[in-house]
């Protein structure tokens, strides 16, 4: 006797699904982890550039800045310093501007600069330059300087430099991201001023 065949039973049809469905579901976990990887990755470059141009920016403004015009904060979460306009006739640094750096905004998380000219004692600009800011330090010690050495190391007949004065700057930004992950990033960096 010939069974002729006319189809696929129910529990056949079932099994086919519940492999389809396990396949399908295997596929998304993977593809659902590569998203998150992707968009962490991507938020992590953004706060770290946005950090990086912030520390670029004091560094650079420390270092034109002299030593009897940086006052930092109790705290060391705040920094004042003088930076100059330009020269007078005798060829002086003429120190008509002063700058500061803190933590601001309506959640104490945004890096703030504020830019005044002292001869007319007006705030010329004042901006965030980081967001995402948990914490910025400013570190105030003596230090020296070796010239004239392309190794870097103190031999006999370099000029070395004494009586100098750093400022050291750490930036710690910190973002919450995908299901109450915390990524967190700290830069540090030093500032030697420059200026008498």
């Amino acid at each position: 006797m010939r069974k002729k065949n006319r189809g696929f039973t129910f529990v056949e049809v079932m099994v086919v699904f519940f492999v389809f469905s396990v396949i399908m579901a295997a596929i998304y976990a993977v593809l659902n982890v590569g998203k998150q990887s992707w968009y962490m990755g991507i938020t992590q470059e953004d706060v770290q550039q946005e950090a990086r141009t912030a520390m670029e920016m004091m560094v650079r403004e420390l270092r034109e800045s002299r030593d009897s015009g940086v006052v930092v904060a109790a705290g060391n979460s705040r920094i004042t310093f003088e930076m100059p306009s330009g020269t007078d006739a005798n060829g002086d640094l003429v120190w008509d501007y002063q700058v500061q750096y803190f933590l601001g905004g309506a959640n104490g998380d945004h890096l703030m600069r504020t830019f005044t000219d002292l001869n007319a004692g007006t705030t010329l600009a004042n901006k965030v330059i980081a967001k995402e800011v948990n914490s910025v330090q400013f570190t105030r010690f003596p230090t020296s300087v070796v010239t004239d050495d392309p190794d870097g190391v103190p031999n006999s007949g370099d000029e070395v430099i004494e009586n100098l004065v750093a400022i050291e700057v750490t930036l710690q930004t910190q973002k919450d991201v995908l299901q109450g992950r915390t990524m967190t990033n700290t830069l540090t960096s030093r500032a030697i001023l420059r200026n008498e």
